[in-house]
């Protein structure tokens, strides 16, 4: 099980919801926690369409239904210029994937940096 299945495993399953604050610059963990978020988005989709079992055990078959997050139980945000900023897009209702591209871009050019400085490429 990974660290953020972890993490919502674990706020799923308590009776109070105790918060957690996670500090992250990993495209990855902001991607799958995405994920989980979205299968919460599907699961109130499939809820407005009046609980399709069928539709929910393919949910659960892909996400299952103990790890699934809602994003109202979400806050993620950057800091820029001493600025705390929100990074959930509240129309798709999700982190905002363009941040997340951001930091495989800027962890990318790093590593270009790295590699050529390796190379005597600088």
């Amino acid at each position: 099980m990974s660290s953020y299945e972890l993490f919502s495993l674990v706020f799923n399953l308590t009776e109070q919801k105790n918060g957690f604050f996670i500090t992250t610059h990993s495209p990855y963990i902001l991607t799958a926690f995405n994920n989980l978020i979205q299968a919460g988005n599907a699961r109130k989709k499939i809820a407005e369409r009046g609980n399709k079992p069928k539709e929910l055990k393919k949910l659960y078959s892909i996400v299952s239904e103990d790890k699934i997050l809602d994003i109202e139980d979400f806050g993620v945000y950057t800091l820029e210029n001493g600025e705390l900023r929100s990074i959930i897009d509240e129309e798709n209702r999700l982190i905002d994937e363009n941040i997340i591209d951001e930091i495989s871009d800027e962890i990318g050019y790093i590593f270009d940096k790295l590699v050529d400085l390796e190379l005597g490429e600088e």
